[in-house]
């Protein structure tokens, strides 16, 4: 799987993927991941249930969840 920047393609409605949140003013660490979906033009956090990209933070990528493990 790979990220898919946000300028190219969005998920479709309500599906939950990985997204990448990137922020160039923080010095350590730059980018979050975390679990979230794209809904009515937003998108939502499910970490923080609201809107993802607070605290200086901007949606930059997005990938497809992986498969789940078989027994």
């Amino acid at each position: 799987m790979k990220w898919i920047s946000v300028k190219d393609k969005l998920p479709q409605d309500d599906k939950t993927v990985i997204i990448f949140l990137y922020n160039k003013k923080r010095k350590h660490f730059k980018g979050l991941i975390h679990i979230g979906w794209y809904l009515n033009n937003e998108w939502q956090n499910a970490v923080t249930q609201e809107k993802a990209g607070g605290a200086g933070f901007k949606l930059t990528h997005w990938m497809p969840l992986p498969k789940p493990p078989e027994d």
